[in-house]
């Protein structure tokens, strides 16, 4: 019995020191941190994703920052449609006025010995009333000059030197025809239609400076209704003026 106690513990000591040096071999291929590091690398993925998301953020906020949206304000709009509508006015006062108008001879052009001019460089014309005109000529010897070309423009006009006033030529200006007025006020209704045509554009463009703003909604709703309310002020004075002249035309 005592033998076999011996023989036992013999076994064990035996097997325990054979287990040391496989377990020294293990400690050294397998060092004691390395579960460690397996750890920290494992959880430090979270924090690296974050960072990356983080920086390009940034990125893009510095780039939104360098983007210059164009800027939208009414009042070019609004300067193009008062141009258009003085432009107007003064092309139907010219028609209104039709023969009436001393500024048809402004460009005549009167020969001279020394050279043609323009009649407005050697005489000035102006209305006398409602139905004459005077030519007030700068020398005396160049009023028959001036007569000739006024007589020999294409507007139907006969001069003839003014009672008392060597220097001066009275135009009697005959009342325009049917025809004529119904020419005119044709030409009337063809300068306003141009007009619209210019301000419909210039709206065309205002909206789409509107657009590439990229402003709010609300703040683009405010915007639209004003470049509207604009374009339809402008439109309506366009018809007004266009109205009113054709029926001083027709009269």
């Amino acid at each position: 019995m005592a033998a076999s106690r011996s023989l036992i513990r013999l076994c064990l000591h035996s097997s325990r020191v054979a287990a040391r040096p496989a377990l020294r071999q293990a400690s050294t291929i397998l060092p004691r941190s390395a579960p460690c590091q397996i750890a920290r690398s494992f959880t430090s993925s979270p924090v690296l994703f974050k960072k990356s998301k983080a920086g390009k953020a940034k990125k893009e906020d510095e780039l939104d920052d360098g983007v210059n949206l164009p800027e939208f304000t009414i009042e070019p709009f609004q300067d193009h449609v008062d141009r258009a509508i003085n432009w107007l006015s003064k092309e139907t006062a010219k028609l209104r006025q039709g023969r009436q108008n001393p500024a048809l001879l402004d460009n005549l052009k009167i020969e001279l010995p020394e050279g043609a001019l323009q009649l407005k460089d050697v005489a000035v014309a102006s209305l006398k009333d409602g139905k004459t005109m005077l030519v007030s000529v700068f020398e005396e010897e160049h009023v028959k000059p001036v007569q000739t070309a006024i007589q020999q423009s294409p507007h139907g006009l006969n001069p003839q030197p003014a009672s008392g006033n060597p220097l001066g030529l009275i135009i009697p200006l005959p009342q325009p025809t049917r025809e004529a007025r119904n020419k005119i006020a044709a030409e009337v209704s063809k300068i306003g239609e141009s007009s619209k045509t210019v301000l419909k554009r210039a709206r065309q463009d205002a909206l789409k400076l509107l657009k590439s703003a990229q402003l709010p909604k609300d703040a683009n709703k405010k915007k639209e209704a004003e470049v509207e309310k604009v374009m339809k002020k402008g439109s309506d004075e366009v018809t007004k003026i266009v109205e009113a002249t054709k029926k001083a035309v027709l009269q």
